[in-house]
């Protein structure tokens, strides 16, 4: 199995979770009805933020990716995937970025975004580990 969680990214999003909860849960126990509402509402949401923060990140398995982003889970099997590479695209403030794609066998492609760096000898990297498994996943008949 290959995992590769952005950890420092991790750390920060459930720091500030963290607070933005602990923050919101005291409007709940101050104020009227309507704001109790609201900052149990909030309370919520910065739980919900903290929990999906904690889980960034990207695992390769006999079975195929999972890719976990804030708002987004996206599970590939391996059948339905191609040889990775690795692309170049424009990151925030116009920045270079390297990441891996497969290509879906049906057409299109899977970029992962958890894959993003800033060298692109560390994204062939990560396309090299992630070739090897499925080579041998592809292998063992998994």
């Amino acid at each position: 199995m290959v995992k590769l969680y952005p950890k420092a990214q991790r750390v920060l999003l459930v720091v500030l979770g963290s607070a933005m909860t602990l923050l919101c849960s005291l409007g709940t126990v101050q104020g009227g009805a309507g704001s109790r509402i609201l900052y149990t509402v909030l309370t919520a949401g910065a739980l919900l933020f903290t929990y999906l923060g904690a889980r960034l990140g990207m695992t390769v398995d006999q079975h195929g990716i999972t890719e976990r982003r804030i708002g987004l889970t996206r599970r590939v099997p391996w059948t339905r995937l191609g040889e990775p590479d690795v692309v170049e695209q424009a990151g925030n403030a116009g920045n270079r970025l390297y990441l891996v794609t497969l290509p879906l066998l049906a057409g299109g492609e899977v970029r992962l975004a958890a894959t993003a760096r800033f060298r692109r000898k560390d994204a062939e990297a990560i396309r090299d580990r992630v070739a090897a498994f499925r080579a041998r996943t592809a292998g063992s008949g998994g």
